[in-house]
């Protein structure tokens, strides 16, 4: 009880520097609260115990039978200064205040010394060989006294234990674990493959691909009565394939929103997608109820802000199936959709319900290699993603400078890849398309997160991989 009421006092302590430090990162407010326990002194209030733990300035004044004194090696006794930066240098000379500077901390060191020495006629002085990968020396304060026979106490971590009791051999980790002659084969049929996932799971982390589609380990999903995100965007997907299934066409849309029959289209649609989706979940009418009025809403709204907006065009097999080899790897590819626009130029369309980023195409590394990927099936004049979310409906991407576009936000892939023409863009995605082939077909499988903050937020193999313990001190992610 004592202990806990110490550590809640600490915690207060760290919680009055709110008003002095603002918003710190989470490393800074560790090293603060380290701080604040190692600076506080633990009163005990029961003595009666044969063994005490005890610092070195609470010896004064105190007796024992049986003295160790830990810990005392050149850089902790004396230990160093660390005077208070809000204190003008000038007063803490001028003072003599505590812990300000070295003469301080030596004189200060000698005392505690010098009420050891009088609390017991049996004290041992001891210091650590080694801290972390520094050898350690003994202080120059206790240099004197006479020493006993050398001895060394084995380490009571697990690992030093496992260490010393067997005869570990020298590890050396490699980035990459060639694929075996079955995973070869595997992938070269297309068994498994996942698709254009395995190279987004590539580009993300190759160690993250490697557990996925060479390990097979998957995240055991917790059973919900509500949608996740990805469900509700399985759910708004199969509506609008559904829908234009039966509409095909630019020119057939318009009658049916001319004709009024538009929303009563788009409610067939609903009802039949959340059929086919909402099998697994329990019978909630009430909840389903609002999704369909939900999703319904979102559907017309893309169809009639944007689909209608445009120039004529014919969608071309939506949530089309289709195969693609990348040097010995086959994948198994389902495009959300492609229409056919004037001149017989194709428009390739990846709809999305959460973050839908074109830059992401641009950067050294393909974050997202989904679209780039159909591109090299397509030769599409137009790339975009349709961000489906309530009150964010979005259509933007990339397009040929040459074609005329209406009602699209376009990025300028120029700027980010130093690219001017079309086709020499769609070049680079696929030389960097093979490139993440060849990498997880090489066996790469290094725990090396592209954006690390944005990778690793929401990944489930944090305790496979272990990459916030390894890393721990480089984490600026803010509290």
């Amino acid at each position: 009880n004592q202990v806990f009421e110490s550590w809640k006092n600490c915690l207060d302590q760290l919680a009055s520097l709110d008003h002095i430090e603002g918003k710190i990162h989470r490393l800074t407010a560790v090293n603060k609260l380290f701080s604040i326990t190692q600076n506080f002194l633990f009163p005990e209030k029961n003595r009666d115990h044969l063994i005490q733990v005890i610092q070195l300035s609470e010896c004064p004044g105190m007796k024992f039978d049986h003295t160790w004194v830990m810990g005392c090696h050149s850089e902790g006794l004396p230990p160093s200064p660390e005077p208070n930066s809000l204190i003008p240098s000038t007063f803490r000379k001028k003072f003599n205040l505590p812990r300000s500077n070295a003469k301080w901390e030596l004189n200060n060191s000698e005392q505690h010394l010098a009420a050891v020495l009088n609390s017991s006629k049996d004290i041992v002085f001891s210091y650590p060989s080694q801290e972390k990968d520094n050898a350690q020396e003994p202080s120059p304060l206790i240099k004197y006294f006479p020493h006993k026979n050398s001895f060394v106490l084995p380490s009571a971590r697990f690992k030093d234990q496992i260490c010393n009791a067997t005869n570990p051999e020298p590890f050396e980790e490699t980035p990459t674990l060639p694929l075996t002659a079955n995973e070869k084969n595997r992938f070269k049929q297309g068994k498994k493959t996942g698709g254009a996932s395995l190279l987004k799971n590539q580009s993300d982390c190759p160690f993250r691909a490697f557990v996925r589609y060479r390990l097979h380990a998957q995240k055991s999903e917790i059973p919900d009565t509500d949608f996740d995100p990805l469900v509700r965007g399985n759910l708004i997907h199969l509506i609008l394939e559904l829908f234009w299934k039966k509409t095909q066409t630019r020119e057939h849309l318009e009658k049916l929103y001319q004709s009024n029959q538009l929303e009563l289209e788009v409610e067939k649609c609903v009802e039949e997608a959340t059929n086919v989706i909402c099998r697994s979940l329990p019978d909630q009418p009430e909840f389903l109820k609002m999704e369909k009025t939900r999703n319904q809403n979102l559907a017309l709204e893309w169809l009639i802000n944007f689909d209608l907006t445009r120039n004529d065009f014919t969608v071309l097999k939506p949530e089309k199936s289709t195969t693609t080899k990348i040097n010995g790897l086959t994948l198994n590819l389902k495009i959300d959709r492609v229409d056919e626009i004037s001149d017989k130029k194709y428009v390739l369309i990846d709809y999305k319900s959460g973050e839908a980023k074109p830059g992401d195409w641009l950067k050294e590394r393909i974050i997202a290699p989904q679209l780039p990927l159909y591109s090299t099936l397509t030769s599409p004049s137009v790339v975009a993603f349709g961000k489906i979310k309530k009150g964010q409906i979005e259509f933007k991407g990339v397009k040929d400078s040459s074609i005329d576009f209406s009602g699209f936000k376009i990025t300028n892939y120029t700027k980010e890849t130093k690219v001017s023409e079309w086709n020499d863009l769609l070049a680079l995605w696929k030389n960097k398309i093979d490139l993440l082939a060849n990498e997880f077909l090489s066996g790469r499988a290094v725990i090396e997160p592209t954006l690390k903050q944005e990778t690793c937020k929401n990944c489930d193999l944090s305790s496979l991989c272990r990459i916030r313990e390894c890393d721990f001190e480089n984490d600026e992610e803010e509290l």
